[in-house]
């Protein structure tokens, strides 16, 4: 349990995925639902299979500035 309060702790906001889950939700969990989370990721870990929507991410270049943007060399990711 100490390892997943420290590891929430440490999580950066970022750009949510398809599961459409922030960080910050995670964060704020009721401390009686911090089991369950747990149970389900080292359940994950124990067997490696992973939920299928967390082998999707959404790529967004980001163009850079002063360049044309429709030539893909121009980016970012």
């Amino acid at each position: 349990m100490d390892e997943l309060l420290d590891s929430l702790a440490k999580s950066s906001d970022s750009t949510v995925g398809p599961d459409d889950i922030h960080y910050q939700m995670l964060k704020h969990l009721p401390s009686d639902v911090l089991p369950s989370l747990l149970n389900t990721l080292n359940n994950i870990w124990l067997t490696g299979k992973f939920p299928p929507s967390w082998r999707q991410s959404h790529i967004v270049p980001i163009p850079k500035a002063g360049k044309d943007s429709s030539d893909p060399s121009h980016t970012d990711l």
